[in-house]
């Protein structure tokens, strides 16, 4: 900046903004500061019709003249734009008003619609969702608490669910029943407890009735090893077959499984009184009220005091649901013969030490040798139910034990193959029919009669394999099952038959009048 410029006029600027002088400017190839009239557009307001031109050429951004601003770097040309000043320094600059001051726009000073439309849109979701919490809830409130407003008569009749209904777990449903007495509970409540409280003996009844079936089934299998070992020792003296430690251990514990299988006879004893007494109450309870509500005088005192005395009494505890230990022990005398009569009945098998030891392989947990398995017995149909193979291909076996086929179909697999059977007995069948299981092969049956037939329809399952199946006279039983929506694999004979009993059982439509 030249020495000679008046600093009083303007007030000093930063060392990056200062003004060119006249060397700057020739040294950037420009002969003055600026133009000596001033700024163009000074100069057009000045009545100059040229300079006007040149005016309106830079306020639309276009240079002034040709060549000046195209050769000029974009940083130089732009503070040249900024810093000349539009007139020579000592003089007063002609133009009034405020000069134009750039400013950064805070883009954090308004919100944009978009945001603000999304921020509303939330707030609806938000209040939407906290409606529809409250509305759920009431619903529920007014259903467990008022079920009259929803068709249901105070109490609702008693209900007659199986165990597997209950949705309210026991633990739960106790807690619940053991504060009934509380002063001011309604009817409605009061029998609702009831019911809960059945449910609850009901569930604990069939929890008992499993765990006794596992011992009686614990006991026939220990029975049929015994009754195996007599046939092949020939041992049938109760005091030789002593000084043999298996014998003796099975023996025993035949006894004491047998004696504890007895002794749960006095909880499900007492769990029938007590599911009986309640039922007889709830429902005398809820006549009596459907009849006070068509007459009056009918007196309720005696239902209540008599309910809630039943609903305190008749708590699953551990006293309630004691083992009977007053079953005595099996004398061993009578068990042994009636295990050597046992034994006459068993037929043993050339393979009957390999056999065993397939048994053996596969309880503990070996499932390798499944298909050698020539004889199914009750230990090797529980090792075998217990496993958790999806496929079981037992083509050796000829029979099945109605014991073990019933152990056999708790197995929770999806293919069962018995290839070997030749004839399906019926008590067979009952249990085979049952299993919850996909897919059956008896690919080596050749007649099928109709008491093992008859259990077909009732199973569940997909597929069932008949292919060597030749004469059966229930015929109506495989066609009933085929199209429950089964899928039938048999001889091309037998499918005749079950087309033609189709069509023999198929209503004959009668014929329209007038020959339509």
């Amino acid at each position: 900046m030249s020495e000679n410029a008046n600093i009083t006029a303007d007030p000093p600027e930063p060392e990056g903004f200062q003004r060119l002088g006249e060397d700057d400017m020739k040294d950037m190839g420009l002969d003055s500061p600026g133009t000596p009239g001033g700024s163009i557009a000074a100069q057009a307001r000045a009545g100059d019709q040229p300079m006007a031109e040149a005016a309106s050429d830079e306020a639309h951004g276009l240079p002034a003249g040709p060549g000046i601003a195209a050769e000029m770097p974009v940083e130089e040309a732009t503070a040249v734009a900024e810093e000349t000043p539009d007139h020579p320094v000592g003089e007063t600059h002609d133009v009034k008003g405020p000069c134009p001051v750039l400013k950064e726009i805070d883009t954090t000073a308004t919100q944009p619609e978009k945001g603000r439309a999304l921020k509303n849109r939330r707030e609806v979701h938000v209040i939407c969702a906290l409606v529809l919490v409250l509305a759920l809830a009431g619903s529920a409130w007014i259903y467990f608490h008022r079920p009259h407003l929803f068709g249901l008569p105070h109490g609702g009749l008693p209900s007659t669910a199986e165990p597997a209904d209950i949705q309210t777990p026991p633990d739960q449903a106790s807690r619940s029943a053991a504060s009934v007495t509380a002063p001011g509970m309604s009817w409605e409540s009061r029998l609702q407890k009831v019911d809960v409280l059945r449910q609850v003996l009901l569930a604990k009844r069939a929890e008992i009735v499993r765990l006794r079936q596992s011992y009686q089934y614990g006991v026939l299998e220990l029975e049929e090893e015994i009754a195996r070992f007599i046939k092949r020792t020939g041992v049938d003296g109760l005091v030789q077959a002593l000084k043999e430690k298996p014998v003796e251990f099975n023996l025993d514990s035949i006894q004491r499984r047998q004696a504890y299988a007895d002794g749960l006879e006095k909880p499900l004893r007492w769990i029938d009184a007590a599911g009986e007494d309640l039922l007889y109450l709830q429902r005398r309870a809820f006549y009596d009220l459907q009849v006070r509500q068509a007459a009056s005088g009918v007196g309720m005192d005696a239902h209540q005091r008599e309910i809630d005395a039943a609903l305190r009494n008749y708590q699953p505890t551990t006293a309630n649901l004691a083992v009977g230990t007053a079953a005595a022990l099996q004398p061993l005398e009578p068990m042994w013969k009636r295990l050597v009569e046992k034994s006459r009945q068993v037929v043993l098998t050339g393979a009957e030490r390999r056999n065993q030891d397939i048994v053996d392989e596969i309880c503990s947990g070996n499932l390798g040798r499944v298909p050698e398995l020539s004889v199914l017995t009750l230990r090797s149909a529980r090792c075998l139910a217990e496993s958790q193979a999806k496929e079981l291909f037992l083509n050796r076996l000829t029979d099945m034990p109605a014991a073990a086929g019933q152990k056999l179909v708790e197995w929770p697999g999806n293919w069962l193959c018995l290839n070997g059977f030749t004839r399906l007995a019926p008590e067979t069948a009952q249990h085979l029919f049952a299993w919850s299981g996909d897919w059956i092969s008896l690919n080596g049956i050749g007649e099928l009669t109709a008491d093992a037939a008859r259990y077909l329809p009732a199973w569940r399952g997909r597929k069932l394999e008949l292919m060597s199946l030749q004469k059966t006279n229930g015929i109506e039983y495989l066609a009933q099952w085929e199209a429950s929506g089964g899928r039938l694999f048999v001889p091309a004979g037998i499918r005749q038959e079950i087309v033609a009993w189709r069509q023999s059982t198929r209503p004959v439509t009668p014929l329209r009048k007038g020959g339509a």
